[in-house]
């Protein structure tokens, strides 16, 4: 019979709110999928992802699905079926939680501390630890369907995790096996080769399994006090992460979404998207000081000079992509908008002095 290794204020069952995932994590996929080959600056483009935006505010938080449309987009550049894997094996473990883990006694109270602090990497993960004779088994409920239905996601971040609870004990910790709870893809005895342990496919649950002994495994740099002091910094930083979106981030998420794809992009479209009525949406956006024209406007000039600034895109491509009938109408609009044609927004992009980006380390 299995037992919670601590209780959580909340019940796990409770529905989980709205998912959003930090800049900081954001960003660290960003360069671990760099690592494996994958140009990032390629994938933010197919995902509608600024990253100099993220860098200059850590706190910002990304809709769930530039997420998955990250990692989409990172298996059909690579080809490569296990690229979550590879990616989550070049990420380098930050921010408070490591910190925590490192000054934590043990890993039982690295368990706990995700136990509290899981939605400061996805504002929607929810961490649960069961107990049974021989086994500890940290139970993950990424509570967001759409990073829960793209495999990579998960996969990343079942083994980031685990390379951070290794790097922070002491000893030589290893798991039992990972449990996932979708079908296997892939190489199995690759997947396993690049988790050092068994993995369970069809598991029905996420989680990483331990043996029970290893809960008495120390911390690299245990010290109370530190710990302390890390715990008050991780529980503000997890209610900021928990901070439901306005309702401007989430029509400009959507409506961002909506014309990458080429989908229209008006008050019906998105209000069907947000499950809500076009006369709520017109009461929440006024309530919050702005209308939808104002927020889908501010994201056709986003996306327009994002796919402007890939020559590979033709003008025309761009001007259908955001809604205009041809490019003349757009070069009109868009030469008003911004102070100079289309072509020569391009021009001035690519004579720009070279600029790679440069994701934090």
């Amino acid at each position: 019979m299995s037992e919670r290794l601590i209780s959580l204020s909340k019940p796990l069952r409770k529905p989980n709110p709205p998912g959003t995932v930090g800049a900081v994590q954001t960003l660290d996929i960003l360069r671990s999928l760099g690592c494996c080959g994958v140009d990032p600056e390629a994938l933010c483009r197919a995902a509608a992802l600024d990253p100099q935006r993220l860098e200059r505010d850590a706190e910002k938080r990304v809709a769930p699905r530039i997420v998955a449309d990250v990692f989409a987009a990172a298996e059909r550049a690579s080809g490569d079926p296990l690229i979550g894997l590879h990616a989550a094996a070049h990420a380098t473990p930050r921010g408070p939680l490591l910190f925590l883990m490192l000054a934590e006694a043990n890993l039982a109270a690295s368990l706990r501390a995700w136990e509290r602090y899981a939605p400061i990497p996805i504002s929607s993960l929810r961490v649960h630890v069961e107990l049974d004779a021989h086994t500890a088994a940290m139970i993950f409920d990424l509570g967001e369907p759409t990073l829960e239905q793209v495999p990579h996601v998960v996969e990343y971040l079942l083994l980031a995790v685990l390379r951070a609870l290794v790097m922070a004990s002491a000893g030589d910790l290893r798991p039992l096996r990972i449990d996932l709870r979708h079908p296997a893809h892939g190489d199995l005895a690759e997947a396993q080769c690049i988790v050092r342990c068994p993995v369970r496919f069809d598991g029905g649950r996420h989680a990483i399994v331990f043996r029970r002994d290893d809960l008495d495994t120390p911390s690299r740099l245990a010290n109370p006090v530190i710990a302390a002091q890390i715990a008050a910094e991780a529980a503000a930083a997890a209610r900021q992460a928990t901070v439901h979106a306005t309702w401007r981030d989430r029509v400009a998420d959507v409506t961002r979404a909506l014309l990458v794809t080429g989908e229209r992009a008006d008050r019906a479209s998105v209000a069907r998207q947000l499950h809500t009525s076009e006369p709520t949406l017109h009461r929440v956006l006024r309530d919050e000081g702005t209308t939808f024209k104002a927020v889908r406007d501010s994201e056709v000039w986003n996306v327009a000079r994002m796919l402007l600034a890939n020559p590979q895109i033709k003008i025309e491509a761009v001007a259908l992509t955001v809604g205009f009938a041809d490019g003349a109408s757009f070069a009109k609009a868009f030469k008003r908008h911004a102070g100079l044609s289309p072509r020569a927004f391009r021009d001035s992009v690519a004579h720009a002095a070279p600029r790679r980006t440069v994701l934090p380390s």
